[in-house]
This record gives structure tokens, C-alpha cells and sequence, in this order.
């Protein structure tokens, strides 16, 4: 099955973490704020999908 996720490449992720002034770890790691912040978006957006389907 097709999810349509892709990861990035090395040098996206270091031009990532330059940008946002972040160390890789705290990119990537499991537990940061910006991972736990991307899985409510991934979740919000489920959910939304959801309801729009059951609707």
C-alpha cells in the first residue's frame, strides 16, 4: 500500500536543522518537541479526513 511518505535526504536534513537553528538530534529524535509536534498534525489531519469521509 502507497502511504505517499517520503523521507528526506541527509543534506535536506541539514539544511533543516541550519535553518531552524536546530541540532539534528533534536530534529529526528523521537520524543522532540517538533517530533511529537508533527505526529497532532499528522493526527489532527487523520481525524479531520475522518470525519469528512464519514460525512
Amino acid at each position: 500500500m502507497k502511504t505517499g511518505k517520503t523521507t528526506p535526504d541527509i543534506d535536506s536534513l541539514i539544511r533543516l536543522s541550519a535553518l531552524f537553528d536546530l541540532s539534528l538530534d533534536n530534529l529526528l529524535l523521537e520524543g522532540s518537541d517538533i517530533v511529537e509536534n508533527i505526529k497532532k498534525l499528522k493526527l489532527l489531519k487523520s481525524q479531520k479526513n475522518t470525519l469528512l469521509s464519514v460525512g
